[in-house]
């Protein structure tokens, strides 16, 4: 039998079961090149440590994901009394007719949902008379994600009463954030000449022989917030390796914006909503919350590795854009690729 630093007995089958893992652990050649055999033993040890490391961290994400589940459904009952207070039990002519314009102004006063918002979107975002966070729950895949739900009264502009975006992940590895694999939008059922996503533009062309000038109208992509329930697969690491830089800028920029605005929603603006209303939520450098009223409202520090949505508002439906997310073949399945993925985009 062996025993420990502290001349601790260590049992026979532990002892035989830390050999047998110890045998199991494969390290790089190069990296074991210039040891001696005393110190690959001990690099194996190390490996093994950090092994028994990660599955308690694996046990705590699970942990903390369960008990985020829970304080959820707890959550609930207040955001419905908080709608009923905006909405009442009547259909809504306006989204909150009881305090009108109650989200377009919560989503106003957000740095990084504001610079997606145009003009043109509050004249349906007046209708917006709730937003949700549902979870997906892990599953033996360890996939999980989440679904934002929009809420919308009955508007002249679309027939959809619920719009919503999915946001399917996967944990690939215990150490790091969960990889995004893909979204799913709600396709809008745009009313007849109502779909504020286009719009007609004049343009003279000249005939270079006759020198005679046409006058021609076309249809073209304008900015919009309705573009964020637009549906985006992320291309696996072969597909993003066949792309030009440009290409991989475009792609990112998309992506990483729009799940900036997707974390925003749900992490700040659905929990602090009435503070976004009043103004009194100041964001600091750190990206965290806090309000001027009680600091019992701040929130934790958002964890996203984002960049801030400013400057890839125009990415979300740039005319000139050789980019369409929707053209690669979904890699959801594949744990190498996933990790590849967020590698190549990131690198």
């Amino acid at each position: 039998m062996a025993t420990t630093e502290n001349n601790q007995t260590i049992p026979a089958e532990e002892e035989k079961e830390i050999s047998s893992l110890l045998e199991s652990i494969k390290i790089d050649d190069d990296k074991m090149a210039d040891l001696t055999e005393d110190q690959k033993e001990t690099l194996k040890k190390l490996k093994l440590y950090q092994k028994e490391y990660y599955d308690y961290e694996s046990k705590f994400e699970y942990e903390l994901f369960l008990l985020r589940q829970k304080y959820h459904d707890l959550y609930a009952p207040i955001f419905d009394k908080r709608r009923e207070a905006l909405v009442g039990n009547g259909d809504a002519k306006i989204g909150t007719p009881n305090l009108p314009e109650f989200w377009l102004r919560a989503l106003r006063n957000n740095n990084t949902v504001s610079h997606v918002i145009e003009d043109h979107d509050e004249e349906i975002l007046v209708y917006l008379n709730d937003i949700r966070c549902e979870y997906i729950k892990k599953n033996k895949e360890k996939k999980e994600g989440f679904i934002l739900s929009f809420h919308f009264a009955s508007n002249p502009f679309f027939s959809n009463s619920i719009l919503t975006k999915t946001y399917h992940m996967k944990c690939v590895d215990c150490d790091n954030e969960p990889v995004l694999l893909h979204t799913e939008a709600t396709p809008i059922d745009w009313y007849d000449n109502k779909n504020i996503l286009k719009k007609n533009v004049v343009k003279k062309q000249h005939n270079k022989n006759s020198r005679e000038v046409k006058t021609v109208q076309q249809t073209v992509n304008r900015d919009s917030f309705f573009h964020f329930f637009t549906s985006h697969k992320v291309p696996n690491s072969n597909v993003i390796k066949q792309l030009s830089k440009h290409e991989v800028a475009q792609l990112e920029m998309i992506i990483e914006g729009d799940y900036e605005v997707a974390l925003t929603i749900k992490e700040r603006i659905i929990p602090y909503a009435v503070d976004y209303y009043l103004g009194i939520i100041i964001e600091s450098e750190s990206n965290s919350i806090v309000s001027d009223v009680d600091s019992s409202y701040s929130s934790s520090e958002n964890n996203s590795n984002y960049n801030s949505y400013e400057s890839n508002n125009s990415a979300y439906n740039d005319e000139n854009s050789n980019v369409d997310t929707n053209e690669y073949d979904d890699n959801e399945d594949d744990d190498e690729g996933a990790k590849s993925n967020e590698d190549a985009l990131t690198s």
